[in-house]
């Protein structure tokens, strides 16, 4: 007999989920309630967050939720999902009484900043105390990938909508029976953002969409769009650590994409700081030439493009010509946009 599930049954399709909201967005769909309950129609994805398409007001939005709990590629360890039971629940929540998460996550803090190689939670689960502490560091990872994500939305204020989703809100999820209280730092707490709904399919999917380019310009076109729009995000000062055609919806009606998942991000002023705080940043150093070299590296804009060039050429013989950022045009832009503002080098 299986162990009882600790896993939420809101996340399914049906089902109502209750939100705090903890921070409104100015922009089409201004949150002024602190509450709102949103209806789920269908659930897009649950490998690192449960995404779901859900509907409030008569408008139809999407749902992203930080859940420990939840998540087939969050939870695996050695190649095996670990499901989150009662009995992982409970000794979750006696590592918490017992102030053990403070210590904890200091631990992993210095563990990231001063080893090559930081311990995985794969590795934690198999050391002492392994159950409860494979869901501590699960906590921390999801804590940041909603502050990282929240972080993106803010600093590209102006792409929203244009570009990528727009932010409706942040928000807390509401447990089932228990009241909307300001949420506190109890390591329990489940947060989301709340977005725009762009009616459509991703990139990656669409080769075999019916309502999909029916020509060569059609797809030059899209693939460019989506390079471009990529490119865009690396010169406000972000690299998307997790870039591929699945992560750009194109809106059906007008082929327009929208890049989205920022969970796992670099920003350029934060790299910058580490180089300096870790003394790489030497008299001569151009921190804008450093962020650059990481972009170049991670390639976002490659990434996006040249998968969709290779299967385009495969499913239907003819090859797209799409342009790709040149060696140093982004540190160019970047020096440009800085003059621009009027600050210094």
């Amino acid at each position: 007999m299986s162990e009882p599930s600790a896993v939420p049954t809101e996340y399914q399709a049906g089902r109502v989920i209750q939100l705090q909201i903890l921070e409104g967005s100015s922009g089409s769909l201004a949150m002024t309630e602190k509450n709102v309950s949103v209806v789920v129609e269908r659930v897009i994805t649950e490998t690192m967050s449960p995404v779901m398409q859900v509907r409030f007001h008569d408008r139809r939005a999407i749902l992203k939720v930080y859940d420990r709990r939840c998540g087939t590629y969050l939870r695996e360890c050695h190649e095996k999902h670990i499901p989150c039971t009662a009995q992982v629940e409970a000794a979750y929540q006696s590592f918490l009484n017992s102030g053990a998460m403070g210590p904890f996550l200091e631990e992993m803090d210095h563990d990231e900043a001063t080893s090559e190689f930081p311990r995985t939670s794969a590795g934690i689960r198999q050391g002492p105390d392994g159950m409860a502490r494979f869901e501590a560091a699960l906590w921390r990872i999801t804590d940041r990938q909603f502050r990282t994500e929240a972080e993106v939305y803010e600093r590209l204020k102006d792409l929203q909508g244009v570009l990528i989703p727009e932010l409706y809100a942040l928000v807390h999820v509401v447990s089932p029976g228990a009241t909307a209280a300001s949420p506190k730092k109890d390591y329990q707490t489940v947060y989301g953002i709340l977005l725009q709904h762009i009616p459509g399919v991703n990139l990656d999917d669409m080769i075999e969409e019916e309502s999909r380019p029916t020509t060569q310009k059609g797809w030059t076109s899209l693939i460019q769009q989506a390079i471009d729009a990529t490119y865009e995000i690396n010169k406000r000062g972000v690299i998307l650590y997790d870039s591929a055609p699945r992560n750009v919806v194109v809106e059906a009606s007008t082929f327009r994409p929208f890049i989205v998942d920022f969970a796992q991000c670099f920003f350029k002023d934060k790299l910058i700081q580490e180089c300096v705080d870790s003394g790489v940043a030497r008299q001569g150093w151009d921190g804008d030439a450093e962020f650059c070299e990481t972009a170049q590296k991670f390639d976002n804009c490659g990434a996006v493009g040249r998968s969709m060039v290779r299967r385009l050429r495969d499913s239907f013989g003819f090859t797209v010509e799409v342009r790709y950022p040149k060696a140093g045009e982004l540190l160019r832009d970047i020096k440009r946009q800085r003059k621009a503002r009027g600050q210094d080098e």
